[in-house]
């Protein structure tokens, strides 16, 4: 985790920044207002410093805000459709045979009829006009159909002649299609998910996009595992009630905290409130009971976090690396853990500082982890 603003932690614990494992940390400096584990000592540069007063929580002002609306809302997979659609024309053509029998059943014999009743072959043309963009069977492509639709008729009644020599007319009539601008779109099985209360959380089970919102998570967890992508741009996720997040596993996850100007337009807040929870990602309501063990970040290269993750009430474990693109990933927590091979390369963009601080004076610092 290469952090040269800082990592900083609230806790008094003895505990309030450990290490498990050999992660490759470089953060600068180190405070806490409880005990940092030795391994930043042994294996960084970074300047420590262990049981600091004067440490402030620079969020300690933040209400918990209320979404408007705020609808009751729920976790559901929409499974993934294909459809065809595209142009079409269509030409019949009409083939007329005659055959010989007592009934139309058993006539078996062609013959060459002429007589009273006789049709001449009839050959379709294509219409000039299209039927445009139209729902067409899946698996349809570009080019004329074939073989066609077919269908078989025999005449009501006999041309001619009684008995064996009984003559009956068969009509062949094939209708032939063509297609243009022939186009198949499948969807996957997916979540689209809105602003509103989520109790008891939800586990993420298919691909599932956020829409821009506040996300209350009364209860439960919000769990992203496995193979899945999950996409929210513009969201802000509270916790309340023991709520906790668990984003493990190889999931494709890009989430992006809410601007002022979208908490305000689609969350409904406050300038104020907008601007004081303004790229806020995950913030947990103070009075929740919090969670022991239980917040963690277990991401991959596909894994990225931009914004503020405050959690006054509980810990959270980091395993593994993470993305940054667009926005700081500041981490406030009750107790950090830094687990396994953690390998963060910079927790804001190339050019872009946080001014969020802890303390000030010789240990001030801007980034809280």
């Amino acid at each position: 985790m290469s952090a040269r603003c800082g990592l900083a932690a609230l806790s008094t614990s003895a505990n309030s920044i450990r290490i498990n494992g050999n992660p490759t940390v470089d953060p600068g400096w180190v405070v806490s207002a409880g005990g940092i584990d030795s391994w930043l000592a042994q294996h960084t540069d970074a300047e420590i410093h262990e049981y600091m007063t004067g440490l402030t929580d620079p969020f300690a002002s933040l209400t918990t805000p209320t979404p408007s609306p705020n609808p009751t809302a729920t976790y559901t997979c929409v499974p993934g459709t294909t459809s065809t659609r595209g142009d079409y024309r269509t030409k019949t053509d009409i083939a007329y045979t005659y055959w010989k029998g007592a009934n139309s059943n058993n006539a078996t014999t062609q013959v060459t009829y002429t007589g009273t009743g006789s049709h001449t072959n009839v050959t379709g043309s294509w219409p000039v006009t299209w039927q445009t963009n139209q729902t067409l069977t899946t698996g349809v492509v570009n080019g004329v159909a074939s073989p066609g639709v077919s269908t078989t008729t025999w005449s009501a009644s006999s041309l001619s002649g009684s008995g064996a020599n009984r003559i009956w007319e068969k009509v062949v009539t094939t209708v032939t299609t063509e297609y243009r601008n022939v186009v198949t779109t499948t969807t996957t099985t997916q979540a689209t998910l809105n602003q509103g209360t989520y109790t008891g959380g939800f586990d993420v089970g298919c691909t599932t996009v956020m829409n821009p919102g506040i996300y209350v998570i009364n209860g439960g967890r919000l769990k992203i595992t496995g193979q899945y992508q999950v996409t929210g741009a513009g969201i802000l996720i509270i916790l309340k009630n023991g709520a906790y997040i668990d984003f493990t596993g190889g999931s494709n996850v890009t989430l992006t905290a809410a601007s002022s100007a979208q908490l305000q337009s689609v969350g409904g807040l406050t300038s104020t409130q907008a601007g004081q929870l303004a790229w806020m990602l995950v913030f947990e309501d103070r009075n929740s009971t919090g969670t022991n063990n239980r917040n963690r970040i277990n991401g991959n290269n596909s894994t990225t976090l931009n914004g503020k993750i405050y959690l006054p009430k509980s810990d959270v474990t980091f395993n593994g690396t993470a993305n940054v693109t667009s926005a700081c990933l500041l981490i406030a927590a009750a107790q950090i853990t830094l687990e396994g091979n953690t390998n963060m390369t910079s927790f804001c963009p190339s050019g872009m500082t946080n001014t969020d601080e802890v303390s000030h004076g010789n240990a001030s610092v801007k980034l809280v982890a």
